[in-house]
């Protein structure tokens, strides 16, 4: 049983033949070894009756109980009252007895759990996706969507292939483009002013409107990236200074830097700036986002003052060295990513007359005069470095759809409805407004996150992990089997004892047999009543017996003891 017991903790449940379970193996194992036991410790038991008598006169009633005590846990419980645990039969009894919880310590001992097992056949799938390089060998069509999946999707990460709904990845790095964006309000500077009027043209607004009409030029200055231009229209009625309409351009994104210039001809020199933006140096791409609102308070005094900037953010979407550790859990998606370096963009050029050039990035700790397969003189296409991760062709391999992310989203106060509050209503551009209302920070990791799913699909290099199927295992509760473990040891414990103080009494073999009584037992109970059993208890309480050699035949039987009178 224990063998069975070793070979099975910790491992899968088998399936037998026929419908057998492992709990039926060990309940018949359990059975037999009880069996087994008692009926090893009952003859034992037995055989100390006839010991006890050889010794020396003992009632005859004893001889009831030690066969009582050899037949069940009953008859054992009053020998063990009657003997007080002083001799050798008490200790077979205390076994006899403490054999009633062997069944129940056993059904215990086994348990069953269920955990993630690796599946090992085909059927187990894990397959994940990494870059060294981020050149994909996508089309424009593929590069514009997912530039514009990154505005309109919340789900543009890519999902590995789980078979099951468990599933892990060893560690992996792979190149990416991350999002770093940074709050710089008090980075740029808002100037406005009032534009020049054409009398010829607004005369004829202003009478249908009721108003004098007019814009205001602005002037949206980035500390080191491009700055942007916006235009307020103001309203201001005649029948009340206080009345009228401004038409703010909530929302404002646009395109601030990008390492290279896409429309520019390769074989003009380019060099890298060495700007920061987001504390991310020399970034692919930068975008930025302004929200304007408008303070009325100053539309009666200085119209055009009460334009203001709520908030400015700017994003950078650079290249970046990740390492992943990553996990399908209960079919969700578990992904562990830090970032380790975003590296450094540089230009790489031939020697050919034409000079032709191509944008290259490699990990920050590489060396500098690194290698790379081929001859850019001779093409400004994809090329990789033996250093891992250090790869050229960015430019021209790499598409910037900037279109949807250059754009406002006007917002208009009317300031004479019926109950005198401002009211409003806007007029957006879709993608700016998107923008806006979902934050540039999310659209950002979107776009992100979009980039690198094309980029995996087109041109990742397999990473293939272990899928894990629920499967119930087999623990095996040891501590349970202490109890039936020290039964067995002690059982024979005993049964070694019996043999030993058996040899030694030189008693004969007898253990329970009945056959013993009829050749060796009383001759001259007398003519007393022994017709009922209880009768020849009370009868056996008086009388003390001996086993011993007859005088008459010379052979051993069980005689009482009488004054001065030799026994037969």
């Amino acid at each position: 049983m224990c063998g069975i017991l070793f070979a099975y903790d910790q491992k899968a449940r088998p399936e037998l033949r026929y419908g057998l379970s492992l709990n039926a193996i060990i309940s018949i194992l359990a059975t037999g070894c009880k069996a087994s036991l008692m009926f090893m410790i009952g003859e034992a038991v037995s055989q100390l009756k006839w010991v006890w008598f050889r010794a020396e006169p003992k009632q005859l009633l004893h001889l009831q109980h030690f066969d009582s005590a050899s037949r069940g846990s009953l008859g054992s419980i009053m020998i063990l009252f009657q003997h007080r645990g002083r001799t050798l039969v008490s200790f077979g009894a205390a076994i006899i007895v403490l054999l009633l919880a062997f069944d129940p310590f056993v059904q215990q001992i086994l348990s069953y759990h269920t955990r993630s097992a690796a599946i090992h056949d085909d059927t187990g799938v894990a397959v994940t996706k990494r870059l060294k390089h981020f050149v994909p060998d996508a089309s424009e069509v593929e590069w514009d969507l997912a530039w514009v999946s990154g505005i309109w999707s919340n789900d543009n990460m890519f999902h590995p292939t789980c078979s099951s709904v468990n599933c892990t990845w060893p560690r992996y790095r792979s190149i990416e483009v991350c999002s770093q964006c940074a709050d710089i309000t008090t980075s740029v500077s808002l100037d406005c002013h009032k534009d020049d009027r054409d009398d010829s043209f607004w005369n004829k607004y202003d009478h249908e409107t009721e108003s004098y009409n007019y814009n205001a030029s602005c002037h949206l200055a980035h500390p080191q990236g491009t700055s942007t231009d916006f235009h307020v229209k103001f309203g201001m009625a005649y029948k009340s200074p206080s009345a009228g309409r401004v038409g703010i351009p909530e929302n404002i994104t646009w395109y601030v830097y990008s390492a290279f210039d896409q429309n520019a001809d390769i074989r003009v020199y380019q060099h890298i700036e060495n700007l920061t933006f987001a504390e991310v140096a020399n970034p692919l791409a930068v975008f930025a986002l302004a929200k304007v609102g408008y303070n009325s308070t100053y539309f009666d005094s200085d119209p055009i003052k009460g334009i203001k900037l709520d908030k400015v953010t700017e994003c950078s979407l650079a290249y970046c060295l990740n390492e992943h550790d990553d996990s399908v859990t209960n079919g969700v998606r578990m992904a562990n990513i830090s970032t380790i370096d975003y590296g450094q963009l540089f230009w790489r050029h031939g020697r050919t007359f034409a000079g032709n050039q191509t944008l290259c990035w490699r990990p920050t700790s590489s060396p500098w005069n690194i290698t790379f397969e081929g001859d850019p003189a001779r093409s400004t296409s994809f090329q990789l470095s033996p250093v891992e991760f250090a790869f050229c062709g960015i430019r021209p391999g790499v598409l910037l759809n900037v279109g949807p992310f250059v754009g406002s989203s006007a917002f208009i106060y009317h300031m004479w409805d019926v109950d005198n509050k401002p009211a409003s209503f806007k007029d957006p551009d879709p993608n700016t407004e998107r923008i806006g209302v979902v934050g540039l920070e999310v659209i950002m990791s979107n776009v992100a996150d979009s980039l690198n799913s094309m980029a995996l699909h087109t041109s990742g290099e397999r990473v293939n992990g272990t899928a894990y199927a629920i499967e119930v295992f087999v623990e095996v509760q040891w501590a349970w089997l202490i109890l039936p473990a020290l039964l067995v040891i002690s059982g024979t414990l005993f049964f070694v004892l019996v043999i030993l103080i058996n040899k030694k009494d030189n008693t004969s073999l007898w253990k329970s047999s009945v056959l013993a009584y009829i050749y060796h037992g009383l001759n001259d109970v007398g003519p007393a009543d022994y017709t009922t059993a209880s009768k020849m208890e009370e009868k056996a309480e008086d009388m003390d017996v001996q086993l011993q050699f007859s005088d008459k035949k010379g052979d051993l039987i069980l005689g009482r003891r009488q004054s001065n009178t030799a026994t037969d």
